[in-house]
């Protein structure tokens, strides 16, 4: 006779009261076993189950997985639900079973038969092999019944309860059936883990009082407390859990039709981890000197580690016999830099920031601070014909040892696969973590032919540069690197970016073609920022389309967190969207990777940002240290001229703007400060100039967005014929810029044209048409920090100051730039504090 052995999920069913009702009532009791079988077997088939044996009242059915047996057992105890003389109860054990002659015997059938024996009419107990493999199930919930003697079992079996809306509480549970199980019960209502949490925190309140000067009285009334909690913490965690509908008793029929979950916490122990952290609060708070050393060391560690992950790339020596190859060294360089800065995890130095140290290059731990980087990598490059060789090395700021060097010999051809491998290395040995996919992406060359590669090389030198002299050699450059790569998605991106910032051209020429070319881009290399970012502003600033824009500069940020130039880009276009929190560590961060500290800008641009959030003081000292590193920059002058206006300087601020040399916006500048000062006829005479200046424009659908300007002297002076020439020439202007989506004013945005707009027509009287554009999606999306400046100050505004609707659109204006403000100043506080804007506290 053959046996046969396989594990199963068993499960045993049984009639409650059967054997009572067959000696009272035979009829019944055999359509009660009929009405058994016609419920139990479709359900035991639809679970994939066989119906293994008949016994009368009981059946013996086995499944192929635990979950299958229960939810066939819950479907039948629901489907017997409310027949108040067909009860059953139900075993089920995960355990060996063996078939011989038709008979089934095993460990699985014994334990299931056992526990249907003990399971509460209408109930469902399972074992614990069953509860393992089915604690991943969220529709299936248990409660812990305790370690269970069963009659012919020699080993006590963990049980479980299955819990549900059709299931009957069982009797195991009630607190007056605990002999045996009261560990177990303490264990499932978690009133142990509760007790040892309160008392951590008490014996924590109390090692703490002795630094804290109480009186006696009180001292003793903290210690009552404490100890009264105790009992009251146990009562809590043993009566109440929260479930789904809230805080009910362990025992209530609430708690056992609809459980909590396991992560969901016991109403004293769900916010046990805010009163610690509260209690460290108060301690930090109340002996600082105490925690002082252990903080600053964790501190120190902290910023240790992130300064490990920052990197300055130094420009690479040119050991070419060519010095005319210098452009293809710094080319290295940087797109050596710009593969590291697609790494999310690792703070990256712009170009712009280290090209100082080209000629005069100081220590290692020198350039450290000065860039506040953890790592350093120089390198050099020799050309000579097909061959290259380049050399690297990656240099620890603190210790000044060289923690990876390499030299690498190859064909021209391999220049590509050379930086990616320099960009690997130094992500592996900074240990930064890359995806698969992502390390793909971060790693991958725009073009893998190298004399489109060299074109493009030189276009971006004249770019570096910012030789606008060489805008058609730059642009023919491109071309050349498009025609040898039609893929080139760099190339794209730059042409475009070249077309859009020229003067040289109409500009209803270019703006289609640097749309299209910035699309171009993306469709070659999607993996690339640059498409994105110059397609984002061009939608944003000359089509208007803000919506577009954003999600540009936001995919821009996804593959290039660490450029600088994105950075900005994005931060500048969430504060006008109202998203400071965001937005500004944004601004900071760009700030922060394109300038070191000895660059002028990088006090010009902390120097705008004090401005605009009122602290001229600082403001005005940074300028000065601006002005101090480049004596003969326009920006620092220009800079204190217009902190002077903004402090009623105007005189001051005329001195100022007339040292600058060769702008046009000082000419205007000095005409808005001869007007502020009450001076009408030296405005006239300096608005006049630069009007005049548009002579001089190369670009010519460019103008003068000032016209208005002159009209507003005119009719304060009384000449109103004089006056209208100039208003209606503006509006002309405008409309057409706002028609065709043009920028041809000297604000560089669209904003600024619907802005001249609004205010000549406030100015002529037209309200009307004034506040409709004043509430315009396109001026209400300005938002910089000082357009709110404009709004409480602009003379031409005044006509519709007091107006309620323009009012809605100023404290709109006003409570997006005091957001803003507030944030920066938060930001600006803490690196106060800490060392980043340390000499900004020293001055």
């Amino acid at each position: 006779m053959t046996s046969t052995r396989q594990l199963a999920a068993i499960m045993f069913t049984d009639i409650v009261g059967y054997t009572t009702m067959m000696g009272k009532d035979e009829p019944k009791a055999m359509e009660m076993v009929r009405k058994n079988r016609e419920v139990q077997k479709p359900l035991i088939e639809k679970h994939n189950g066989s119906l293994l044996k008949e016994m009368g009242d009981g059946n013996l059915a086995s499944f192929p997985t635990a979950s299958d047996a229960i939810y066939c057992a819950m479907e039948i105890q629901q489907a017997l639900h409310g027949d108040h003389e067909l009860n059953l109860r139900i075993g089920i054990h995960l355990g060996e079973i063996r078939t011989e002659g038709g008979e089934i015997y095993g460990d699985g059938v014994n334990v299931a038969s056992r526990l249907e024996s003990i399971a509460d009419p209408g109930g469902i107990y399972i074992s614990d092999t069953v509860q393992k493999a089915v604690r991943s199930q969220p529709d299936i919930q248990t409660a812990y019944l305790g370690e269970l003697t069963l009659k012919n079992v020699d080993y006590p079996v963990k049980t479980y309860a299955i819990r549900g809306e059709f299931l009957p509480q069982p009797k195991q549970t009630e607190e007056k059936n605990l002999s045996g199980r009261l560990l177990a019960e303490l264990q499932r209502r978690n009133v142990i883990r509760a007790e040892l949490t309160y008392l951590a925190v008490a014996g924590t309140v109390i090692s703490m009082l002795k630094f804290v000067e109480l009186s006696q009285i009180v001292e003793y009334v903290i210690y009552a407390l404490l100890v009264l909690g105790i009992p009251l913490s146990f009562y809590l965690a043993w009566s109440y859990e929260r479930s789904p509908e809230g805080f009910v008793r362990v025992t209530s029929k609430k708690a056992w039709i609809n459980p909590y979950s396991d992560t969901q916490k016991k109403p004293f122990t769900g916010n046990v981890i805010i009163i610690i952290l509260l209690i460290i609060i108060v301690g930090l708070m109340a002996f600082p000197k105490y925690m002082s050393s252990s903080i600053d060391s964790v501190k120190r560690n902290a910023i240790a580690n992130l300064k490990r992950r920052s990197i300055a790339v130094l420009p690479f020596d040119n050991l070419s016999n060519d010095p005319d190859q210098l452009y293809f060294s710094d080319g290295i360089q940087e797109d050596i830099l710009n593969h590291l800065a697609k790494i999310g995890d690792l703070n990256v130095k712009s170009r712009s920031s280290t090209l100082r140290y080209r000629e005069d290059r100081p220590s290692i731990a020198q350039i450290g601070e000065e860039m506040g980087v953890g790592t350093i990598l120089e390198g050099s490059v020799r050309k000579a014909g097909n061959m290259v060789r380049i050399s690297a090395q990656l240099i620890d700021v603190e210790t000044d040892a060289h923690i990876w060097s390499e030299t690498y010999d190859r064909e021209l051809t391999e220049i590509f696969a050379i930086q990616s491998e320099v960009a690997r290395e130094i992500a592996r040995i900074l240990e930064l973590k890359l995806s698969s996919g992502r390390e793909k992406s971060i790693f991958s060359t725009g073009t893998e032919n190298i004399t489109a590669y060299d074109y493009y090389l030189r276009a971006r030198e004249l770019w570096n540069n910012s030789n606008y002299g060489e805008l058609n050699g730059r642009i023919e450059l491109l071309q050349q690197a498009i025609l040898m790569d039609p893929n080139f998605a760099e190339a794209y991106a730059l042409l475009s970016r070249t077309l859009y910032d020229s003067y040289t051209l109409p500009r209803g020429i270019w703006l289609d073609s640097a749309l299209a070319l910035a699309n171009k881009a993306i469709a070659s290399g999607p993996e690339i920022a640059d498409g994105y970012v110059v397609r984002g502003i061009i939608t944003g600033n000359s089509l208007g389309d803000y919506n577009k824009a954003g999600m540009d500069f936001e995919k821009a940020y996804a593959l290039e967190p660490n450029n600088p130039f994105v950075l900005w880009q994005l931060g500048s276009f969430l504060l006008k969207e109202n998203e400071p929190a965001r937005g500004v560590p944004m601004i900071i961060q760009s700030i922060e990777l394109n300038w070191s500290k000895k660059d002028p800008q990088y006090y010009l641009q902390w120097g705008d940002i004090y401005r605009d959030i009122g602290e001229f003081h600082k403001s005005r000292n940074l300028y000065l240290q601006a002005q101090k590193l480049a004596p003969d920059l326009n920006a620092p002058k220009e800079a204190l001229a217009r902190l002077s206006s903004l402090e009623g300087d105007f005189y001051g601020a005329i001195n100022s703007y007339s040292s600058v040399k060769n702008s046009v916006n000082s000419i205007d500048n000095i005409a808005w400060n001869y007007y502020k000062a009450g001076n009408l006829d030296k405005a006239e005479e300096f608005w006049l100039r630069s009007l005049e200046g548009e002579q001089d424009l190369q670009d010519t659908t460019a103008y003068f967005s000032g016209r208005q300007r002159l009209g507003m002297v005119f009719w304060k002076k009384g000449e109103k014929e004089k006056a209208m020439k100039y208003f209606n020439e503006q509006i002309k202007l405008n409309q057409k810029d706002i028609d065709q989506h043009l920028i041809s004013n000297w604000g560089g945005s669209l904003t600024y044209t619907y802005y001249d707009l609004a205010i000549t027509k406030a100015y002529m009287g037209d309200i009307e048409g004034a506040l409709d554009i004043i509430e315009h999606e396109d001026i209400s999306w300005a938002g910089t920090l000082l357009t709110y400046y404009w709004l409480d100050t602009d003379p031409m505004l005044d006509p519709i100051r007091k107006n309620p609707r323009f009012m809605v659109v100023a404290d709109r204006w006003r409570n997006k730039a005091e957001a803003a403000k507030k944030v920066f100043r938060q930001i600006i506080r803490q690196r106060e504090a800490g060392e980043e804007l340390k000499f900004v506290r020293e001055k």
